[in-house]
This record gives structure tokens, C-alpha cells and sequence, in this order.
């Protein structure tokens, strides 16, 4: 008998992307045990590992001082050292290695029924319930803030645009807000306010350009 441990987390590294991964300026990939408390002094650590499929020439780039704390994996047939490409100060402080097998992630699908799109702006502070929900779209503008109250699972068919003061997760636990994106739309992050939680988008493109960490 052959027996595989498995969490059943969607998330195996910080970032995992099927084509790029680019990361500039001050970018920082790490990581931390929230179990821990916050994120912050001794509560950080290089286990912040980044993992690509592909294996064409300089899909993982790095810029200016951005730094992975962790290892970089690319395909299984790429070279790391074609693959991934870095300038200035930009480090990678473990491996580079090729992945086992290259990884496909099913896109999302829910039963649930589709809500009107979820725009929130000015100084709105917009609470949810625990819960499972489902928006055509979700737009986040100003100082506006969603207040997660207990673990919450968000299903957006369309775009995601997260800006202003973004999200409160629940005890800034991260396993309590995933967002689930179950379309081509980007999704693009660009508030103050850091992100607890985790962004499945298996078909979109994610953009991290604000002050806020995720």
C-alpha cells in the first residue's frame, strides 16, 4: 500500500503561477506561522518557496531588491538558471530547482446563485457573515473596507479589484478569506491595507502593485 499525505490546502507555495512570476522594488516573498500571532519580528521565516510550470527563458524575473526568502521551482524540464533571471540586488536566498511534475489546478465551480456585483466605496465598512458567497464581480475603492466576521469563502465570476483598505479577515487568520476567481479577469490589488487570505485564480492574471502586503 501506498499512502501520500495530503492537507488538502490549495496553496503548496506562496506563489504558485502556471506561466510568470515577476516580482520588482521592494518586493518581498516570505512567510509565517499564524498560529504564531502576527506577522513581524521573530515571526518570520524563509519558507516563502515560488513554483512556476513554465520553462521558457526569464519567466521568473527579479528586480530591483526583491527577494525570495525560500526556494524558486520551475517546470520539470526548464533550466532554473535560463528560467529564472535576476538584477540589481534582487536574491533568492534558497534553491533553484525544477518542480516533480508539472501542477494544473482545476477552475473553480460552485453551486451557489450569482449576486450582483459587490462595489463598495467613500468610507463603507461592508460586513460578512461566515459564509460561502458568490458575486459577478468585486470592486473595492476609497477607504472603503469588507469586514469578514468568521471564515469566509468568495466566488467572483468576473473581475477583482481590491484597493482602499481592502479586507478584515477574521483574527487576520489567513485561512479565513479565500477568494476563488472563476473566470479570465484579472485580478489586481493595489490598497493600503494588507491581505490575510488566499487568491486561487487558476485562468487570470494577478497583479500586486499597492502599500499592503499579502
Amino acid at each position: 500500500a501506498y499512502v501520500q499525505f495530503d492537507t488538502g490546502s490549495l496553496f503548496e507555495y506562496a506563489v504558485f503561477a502556471e506561466d510568470g512570476i515577476s516580482l520588482t522594488g521592494n518586493a518581498v516573498v516570505d512567510s509565517y506561522d499564524s498560529r504564531d500571532g502576527a506577522y513581524g519580528g521573530a515571526n518570520k521565516a524563509n519558507n516563502g518557496d515560488v513554483a512556476t510550470n513554465a520553462v521558457s527563458a526569464s519567466k521568473v524575473t527579479l528586480n530591483g531588491n526583491a527577494t525570495i526568502k525560500g526556494d524558486a521551482f520551475v517546470g520539470t524540464t526548464g533550466n532554473p538558471a535560463q528560467v529564472i533571471s535576476t538584477t540589481g540586488n534582487a536574491s533568492i536566498t534558497g534553491g533553484r530547482n525544477n518542480i516533480d511534475e508539472n501542477i494544473t489546478y482545476a477552475t473553480p465551480t460552485t453551486n451557489l446563485a450569482a449576486r450582483p456585483a459587490l462595489s463598495i466605496a467613500g468610507n463603507t465598512n461592508y460586513p460578512l457573515l461566515e459564509g460561502e458567497y458568490r458575486f459577478s464581480s468585486l470592486k473595492i475603492t476609497g477607504n472603503a473596507r469588507i469586514n469578514c466576521t468568521g471564515a469566509v469563502t468568495i466566488y467572483v465570476d468576473g473581475s477583482v479589484d481590491i484597493a482602499g483598505n481592502g479586507f478584515a479577515t477574521q483574527n487576520n487568520t489567513p485561512t479565513n478569506l479565500i477568494i476563488k476567481v472563476m473566470g479570465t479577469d484579472d485580478v489586481n490589488i493595489s490598497g493600503n491595507g494588507t491581505f490575510y487570505g488566499g487568491i486561487f485564480a487558476p485562468d487570470a492574471e494577478i497583479k500586486n502593485s499597492g502599500n499592503g502586503a499579502i
